[in-house]
C-alpha cells in the first residue's frame, strides 16, 4: 500500500469541486439540506466558513490517512532518536522567552 500522500487529496478535491458545480446547477433537497446544516451549525458554533471547511476536511479518509501517517512516523523519529541518546525523555524541556 502505497504512503498517503497531498497529491491524492488535491486530485479529489479537484474532482469534488467539478461535481459540486454540478450539484448547484441542478437544484436537490440534498444540497438545499447541506446548506440549511451548515448554517445552523455556523449559527450554533459561532464558527465561520473556514472552520467548518477545516473540520470537515477530518471527515476524508484521505487526509486522515495522511494525518495518521504523519503522526507515526514523528512518534517512531523521537523514540528511535531517545533509543540512540540523541535526547533524554526524562529532562524537563527548555522553554525559551523572547522579548521582542
Amino acid at each position: 500500500m502505497d504512503p498517503p500522500s497531498t497529491d491524492k487529496i488535491f486530485n479529489q478535491e479537484v474532482e469534488d469541486d467539478d461535481e459540486e458545480e454540478n450539484r448547484l446547477t441542478a437544484p436537490n433537497d440534498v444540497m438545499t439540506d447541506q446548506i440549511v446544516y451548515r448554517n445552523n451549525l455556523k449559527e450554533l458554533t459561532g464558527n465561520d466558513d473556514d472552520d467548518i471547511v477545516r473540520k470537515n476536511c477530518f471527515l476524508d479518509k484521505n487526509f486522515t490517512n495522511m494525518i495518521e501517517y504523519m503522526l507515526e512516523d514523528t512518534l517512531f523519529n523521537l523514540m528511535e532518536e531517545s533509543t540512540y541518546n540523541e535526547f533524554d525523555l526524562m529532562q524537563a524541556p527548555k522553554i525559551y522567552i523572547r522579548k521582542d
